[in-house]
């Protein structure tokens, strides 16, 4: 990473195996693999910059102008700095203002899926023609935008679990993917996942001149659980996004468990896991969360399900690699608002062990991974 033909490198994980947009626009270079990005330009506390200083996959670096990053690298961008990357399917510019953010991208198969964390943490995207729904920005707590060729503006909000995004389209067209939380009877609905609220997706397209979206936090509300269950059942058919359609069949899920119905939550969970893998990978956040309810309504079946027990090795040793990682950055830098996007990961991986120590069975791990979430690690 010293020359401009630097690589910013992922982590290898084997379980088993606007305005900126055109200041920047001069500095635009082609892009050869089809599997990462390359930073055409830097701009620290509002001057351009060579180089800027990153967390990168937990370690402090120099990055510059024309060092690229590979599918699954995770940066921590200072706050007072602009980053712009050039994409296989477009530009971005990512901007940390008051306040560090952190951002990664994700490529599988044709899809591009950018992850930006950080209240005020804002990415503009500038997307090819002809890309279509498969450029994707997310915050990584609820809200998704899939572009039909367009530029926009996504800004997370978000401070701990509490999902809030802005989005804003400066040209064409996006699809706006929302998960509102489930109230059943009048009582809002949690899911096995420590207690985190249900949800179920809604769509909603913005274009270009419409106001700003914001987040919608407005339940869906049904007088009980069959009015429920038969609703999201009918919903699915209506979805065309793959965000859409897996989280609510997680939802059909979760409604099903809560219902004492683990054999049919078999079905519901198997179609998310597997359109999220489809998606994201298998090593994607909401592909694990899909393949834990999985093999928990499995296991729920029949105790010595084979199947539930396998995934949950593989699911075990990815998210002991990602805490291990997270770790690991957590020693490489002392700046407390780094520190605290830092520990908004380890917190959600602690969960998601305890989650699956408790499907397992193993009271004292399952006990353990939720104190250490509960406690933090700031």
């Amino acid at each position: 990473m010293i020359t401009n033909q630097s690589t910013i490198r992922t982590k290898i994980i084997k379980p088993f195996v606007s305005i900126l947009f055109y200041l920047f626009i001069a500095g635009f270079c082609s892009l050869n693999a089809q599997s990462s990005s390359v930073i055409t330009n830097i701009r620290f506390n509002n001057a351009n910059a060579t180089k800027v200083t990153l967390t990168v996959n937990g370690k402090s670096y120099a990055a510059q102008i024309g060092s690229t990053l590979n599918s699954g690298t995770k940066l921590i961008i200072p706050s007072n700095t602009v980053v712009l990357l050039k994409s296989p399917n477009g530009v971005q510019v990512c901007m940390a203002k008051s306040k560090p953010m952190e951002y990664s991208v994700e490529f599988k198969g044709g899809v591009e899926k950018h992850i930006v964390k950080g209240k005020g943490a804002t990415i503009q995207s500038k997307v090819n023609r002809g890309v279509g729904p498969n450029y994707r920005v997310t915050n990584g707590r609820g809200t998704t935008t899939a572009s039909r060729t367009t530029e926009f503006t996504f800004t997370d909000q978000s401070e701990g679990k509490n999902n809030k995004a802005s989005v804003i389209t400066t040209e064409g067209s996006v699809n706006i993917i929302d998960q509102v939380p489930v109230y059943v009877g009048g009582n809002p609905l949690t899911t096995k996942k420590r207690g985190t609220a249900l949800t179920k997706s809604i769509s909603i397209s913005q274009s270009q001149g419409e106001s700003e979206y914001f987040a919608n936090d407005t339940p869906a509300e049904y007088d009980n659980y069959s009015d429920a269950i038969q609703d999201v059942y009918s919903d699915i058919s209506d979805r065309n996004d793959p965000d859409d359609q897996a989280n609510n069949y997680l939802c059909l899920g979760e409604l099903y468990i809560d219902t004492d119905q683990p054999q049919e939550a078999i079905g519901p969970f198997r179609q998310a896991a597997s359109i999220y893998n489809e998606y994201y990978g298998y090593d994607d956040m909401s592909t694990i969360e899909a393949n834990l309810s999985l093999a928990e309504a499995l296991k729920a079946v029949d105790s010595y399900n084979s199947e539930g027990d396998s995934i949950l090795y593989n699911i075990e040793v990815l998210l002991r690699e990602y805490l291990s990682f997270d770790m690991e950055d957590l020693q490489y830098t002392n700046d407390p608002e780094e520190r605290e996007l830092i520990c908004e990961d380890v917190t959600e991986i602690n969960e998601f062990l305890g989650w699956l120590y408790d499907i397992k069975g193993d009271i004292t791990n399952s006990d353990y991974f939720y104190n250490q979430a509960d406690n933090g690690c700031y």
